[in-house]
């Protein structure tokens, strides 16, 4: 109930009004003395029988009744109105992307006091511009939202990414203070939480879901960051000016150019030999420094935590905002599971320490990998993985072409005699490490040699790796004993139609939560990069092109594990 009055205020009004009534200068300047003349005249030859109060009380009703009949003559008018008083709403948008948690520096000392002043915040270390914003509605001098109460119903939401409301408040009753029973508002529901921050996206949707209200006023809290968005902000505040909704800015956050010192796009094979030389690429960029010397260090980390290597390294930073590439090389001395990771020293004045470190996963063994990759006929994925496999200098690989004729020269690494035929042994396979089927013919290797593959996943330990393709695999090995080593469950039928799909439009994958975090689907070293570079953005100049064939399946085997999935289509029953 409180808050419907707060919202609108009933009263009656009555009051007369004069329709032909002339101005009030003409009344006292010509029809009050003009009145009063014809009252006096009336009685000018009447001297000698009348008494001069007798006069007076008659003319004063003549007067009377003259000034009744110009009353009468001026048409008054007796009018009641019915005045409806609706509170007015000031919509409070507070930025909650992640450059509001940035924790600012201020080379002049009179700031932070002043900032404590308002918001009631501490500045210390670890204040974030979120924590000054939410300082500013509830605390210090500004108070803004119970102060903003006195006057108007206070609607808060947050935005960047998208909008969510935080608090919808009502006017105070008679501008006083809150109930002792009333909860006052958490600021602490506002928390960091869009990837990009999109101002005038917010500020227009703000405006729309406050249709039906009668808006006073926006108030945004922001550091100013833009991203980019449907709506530019100077778009949004044209809107407003034209409904003429003042939009009143809060700036958050320091005005100087932040200083910073950033690692980008590091890059190291994924399998490295002992005792070689491995280079590390990477690159850095700085901003508010320029043509200095820093640390760096190169860390090979053990499984437990450990540092099993430690390499320093002192590049030079280039021009302010430059991007300059660096390589450093270094000997692993121990096989084993490690990660990489280079680190920056932290610098005097810099704002943030979190980007001056990237990691990689590597992994050092102690001789090369010795691979099999067998396909049917020639097609674009054995070309590409071809090359691949035989020109990395970690890896031992024979690539077998089983369709290909007789005379044809089957390739692999450098040094290695070509393989003619599939292991005839068991013995003979069981000398690879991997073995990796293409879209080969199910009647293209034999009973025991199918037998032997399976032996050498469950028994020796061996890494069994399948391409599925347009002809053959899996689909085709349903009933087959090589079905038993497939990561997936085939379907007995595709109830609408073919099992695999040749399409006219492209799609693009979803990555799984175990892909976002596989070193496999790791295109670029940013997580948030990689994950649009791998799913649709609805812009192609983010996303990579999207696959014109798939193979559908019913579900995965127990203990398999999917790194992406379609991103719409799925099984009826098993779903993606």
């Amino acid at each position: 109930m409180h808050f419907v009055l707060a919202l609108s205020e009933t009263r009656l009004e009555t009051r007369i009004e004069w329709l032909a009534a002339p101005e009030p200068w003409i009344i006292a300047v010509v029809i009050l003395p003009l009145l009063i003349g014809l009252s006096a005249w009336g009685y000018r030859g009447d001297q000698g029988r009348l008494g001069g109060p007798t006069k007076f009380l008659l003319g004063s009703l003549r007067f009377l009744a003259l000034l009744l009949v110009v009353l009468i003559l001026f048409r008054p008018t007796l009018t009641k109105e019915r005045v409806q008083t609706e509170s007015s709403t000031v919509l409070i948008v507070v930025d909650d992307s992640f450059s509001m948690g940035i924790q600012d520096r201020w080379s002049d000392p009179s700031i932070p006091p002043a900032i404590t002043s308002v918001s009631g915040i501490p500045i210390v270390e670890q204040t974030t511009r979120l924590d000054i914003a939410r300082g500013i509605l509830t605390g210090g001098t500004s108070d803004l939202v119970e102060r903003l109460r006195q006057k108007a119903d206070v609607r808060i939401v947050a935005g960047s990414d998208g909008v969510r409301g935080i608090a919808d408040l009502p006017k105070r009753q008679g501008g006083g203070l809150p109930m002792a029973d009333e909860a006052s508002f958490d600021a602490s529901k506002i928390e960091l939480r869009g990837r990009v921050s999109r101002i005038g996206d917010a500020m227009g949707d703000t405006l729309d879901d406050a249709r039906g209200r009668t808006v006073a006023a926006m108030i945004l809290l922001s550091d100013g960051r833009e991203s980019g968005g449907v709506v530019s902000p100077e778009e949004v505040a044209r809107r407003f000016g034209a409904r003429e909704i003042p939009i009143h800015v809060i700036g958050i956050g320091n005005a100087e150019e932040p200083r910073d010192i950033r690692l980008i796009d590091l890059d190291i094979a994924d399998v490295v030999l002992e005792g070689d030389r491995v280079p590390v690429d990477f690159r850095i960029v700085a901003e508010g420094y320029e043509n200095v010397d820093v640390r760096a260090e190169l860390q090979l980390l053990r499984e437990d935590g450990g540092i099993e290597q430690r390499v320093p390294y002192y590049p030079r930073i280039g021009k302010d905002g430059q991007v300059v590439p660096h390589r450093l090389e270094f000997t692993p001395r121990s096989p084993g599971k490690y990660l990489c990771r280079i680190e920056i020293d932290h610098q005097p004045g810099e704002l943030f320490s979190e980007n001056n470190a990237l990691e990689r996963p590597v992994t050092v063994v102690a001789r090369k990998i010795k691979v099999l990759y067998v396909e049917g006929p020639p097609r674009y994925d054995y070309r590409y993985l071809k090359n691949s496999l035989i020109r990395d200098p970690t890896m031992e690989t024979h690539c077998l072409l089983l369709e290909a004729d007789p005379e044809f020269p089957q390739e692999s690494s450098p040094g290695l005699a070509p393989l003619r035929e599939f292991p005839r042994t068991r013995e003979e396979l069981f000398q690879y490490d991997v073995l990796i089927l293409g879209d080969i013919r199910p009647d293209a290797l034999s009973m025991n040699q199918k037998e032997w593959i399976v032996e050498f996943v469950d028994d020796h330990g061996g890494g069994l790796v399948f391409i599925a393709g347009q002809w053959f695999m899996p689909r085709r090995f349903r009933g087959d004993p090589l079905e038993r080593v497939l990561p997936v469950e085939l379907e007995e039928a595709d109830e609408r139609g073919s099992m695999s799909r040749d399409l006219v439009e492209p799609f693009h994958v979803r990555l799984t939560p175990e892909g976002l975090e596989h070193p496999v689907m790791q295109l670029v070293s940013d997580s948030e990069r990689n994950e649009e570079l791998w799913q649709w953005q609805g812009r192609s100049d983010k996303t990579m092109p999207g696959f014109f064939w798939y193979q559908r399946v019913k579900k995965l085997r127990k203990g398999a594990v999917a790194l992406a999935v379609h991103e719409s289509d799925e099984h009826f029953t098993y779903g993606p």
